[in-house]
């Protein structure tokens, strides 16, 4: 969705799909972190949005604890920011 020029992207629940690969312009990208079962594990996460390149990477969905966002953060590229809601 765009949003006063600004690209959104919000994968939803998704594993990591060779569609990915085309996005691009993307300021905020949502995505889902799992263990892998109709989310992907934070690795695959990482890859997404490496391939995607936003600007900012939101993690979401990430039910099996604070640790499964702080790895997907730590994979991502550093030029990508990434922002862990807290709540």
């Amino acid at each position: 969705m765009t949003i006063n020029g600004a690209r959104f992207y919000h994968a939803g629940d998704t594993d990591f799909i060779p569609e990915m690969k085309e996005i691009k312009n993307i300021a905020v990208a949502m995505v889902p972190i799992g263990i892998g079962v109709l989310a992907m594990n934070p690795a695959q996460a990482a890859a997404a949005v490496n391939s995607i390149k936003p600007e900012i990477a939101i993690p979401m969905h990430y039910n099996f604890g604070q640790q499964q966002a702080e790895k997907f953060k730590l994979l991502v590229n550093k030029d990508i920011q990434v922002e862990i809601m807290e709540g």
